[in-house]
């Protein structure tokens, strides 16, 4: 699921930790008196790409994902040594700057993070995961669409994820016995594959990666449940191409409580694939410039589809500040701020989020009501999870900023921080 982080205990914070305050108007923060422009966050990420014997792998495709709120991706595709290099914003203090992706023919996918400066990804002899889709009564699915989620290689490597443009290389579709295999995965390891069926409810399962054929898995096709809606500006207009999600909470582990859709032209929508259970539903909208309160507490249940109030699109309230350190006054770039609100209601752990820029700013384009805006990523030596709320109306905006200081920090907390 992109976009999302845990959720933290609120806390009340000391004057001295948070100022908080009523603007004028909803434009961005400004940067302090004489700051100039923000500092340069670009890094310059370089990675080459072998085969199994060593040897340069030219033409593979590349896809670089980073996260700030929800995941960007870049595709990118590897010279005749082999190599690629990309130009990224982040902080000087994280250790990861981003995840990368890689897939050429006739070898196994491979990938993990990306750090700064020099990067290798070995590309292994293929193998492949096998599996069944079968119905309730254990009877043999045909046609299930069975898509590769989640890579664990088993040589210390770092998992990842298949992005989306890569999920068509890695989908399967069932035959007359229900079965399905996924070639070009790693000889070793495991994989999380999921039933990714717009029929069926969503089901994950980890399977154990070999050379040949390793463990299979069964996958249990199961009716679902649908909601649809619309999706329009204050004036009654279709919103079309904007993202409506539906979140559940207190599924089964192997249950996918996620579904999205994008608006058609007259702004509809169509969730499909949920599993019996309560849900959220809410949007986001690419421009930035739109906000929506959630619908909060949705029941479905198999086969039922059912028919929603509209989501309503409005220009919203505005939160925003500056994050600095708390020792030294010197504004903190790359922090992850995150709000809970009626845009993203907190009985599920979605949020809308920001990331600071080289001045420490931060906004955030929350739906008028009570919002809850906290540090959700910090840096090394800083603590996570300071809080505040504000109550805006339509078109209001106010300011929080945040002074964050030396943690909890104890034993066993990792060096390194990166906000994926």
């Amino acid at each position: 699921m992109r976009g999302l982080l845990p959720k933290l205990p609120f806390v009340v914070l000391a004057a001295s930790a948070l100022a908080i305050g009523a603007l004028c108007g909803c434009g961005g923060p400004q940067p302090p008196a004489g700051a100039g422009a923000a500092p340069s966050l670009a890094k310059t990420v370089k990675g080459q790409v072998i085969g199994p014997a060593g040897q340069p792998v030219a033409g593979a495709q590349v896809v670089v994902s980073q996260g700030r709120g929800r995941f960007d991706y870049t595709e990118l595709k590897t010279d005749e040594q082999g190599r690629f290099e990309i130009t990224l914003e982040a902080p000087p203090y994280w250790d990861t700057v981003a995840w990368c992706c890689v897939y050429a023919d006739g070898l196994a996918v491979g990938g993990g993070r990306l750090t700064r400066g020099d990067n290798l990804v070995v590309l292994r002899t293929p193998g492949e995961a096998t599996g069944t889709v079968v119905d309730s009564h254990g009877r043999p699915v045909q046609g299930a669409a069975v898509t590769l989620a989640r890579v664990i290689p088993g040589d210390m490597a770092h998992s990842f994820s298949i992005p989306p443009g890569l999920a068509d290389s890695f989908t399967a579709k069932t035959d007359e016995g229900g079965r399905w295999t996924i070639r070009c995965v790693p000889p070793i390891g495991s994989a999380r594959v999921a039933l990714d069926d717009p029929r069926f409810v969503g089901e994950a399962k980890e399977v154990r990666l070999t050379a040949r054929s390793g463990s299979s898995v069964t996958l249990v096709a199961r009716p679902g449940a649908s909601l649809s809606g619309r999706v329009v500006y204050e004036d009654g207009s279709p919103a079309a191409g904007v993202a409506v999600m539906a979140q559940a909470k207190d599924l089964e582990a192997t249950a996918w409580g996620w579904a999205e859709a994008a608006t058609t032209a007259d702004g509809s929508y169509q969730l499909t694939g949920l599993p019996d259970g309560v849900f959220n539903i809410f949007v986001e909208e690419s421009s930035g410039e739109w906000v929506a309160a959630a619908l909060e507490r949705v029941a479905a249940s198999a086969p039922r589809a059912v028919e929603l109030p509209d989501l309503i699109l409005t220009r919203g309230a505005i939160i925003e500040g500056t994050v600095t350190d708390m020792t030294t006054g010197e504004p903190l770039p790359g922090v992850c701020m995150g709000s809970y609100g009626p845009h993203r209601p907190m009985s599920s752990a979605a949020i809308i989020s920001d990331y600071t820029d080289g001045h420490g700013r931060y906004q955030l384009r929350v739906a008028p009501g009570h919002s809850y805006v906290y540090v959700a990523g910090a840096p090394p030596g800083c603590q996570e999870g300071q809080a505040a709320t504000v109550d805006l109306g339509r078109g209001e905006s106010a300011v929080a900023d945040f002074a964050v200081g030396p943690p909890w920090a104890g034993p066993g907390r990792k060096s390194g921080w990166w906000p994926f």
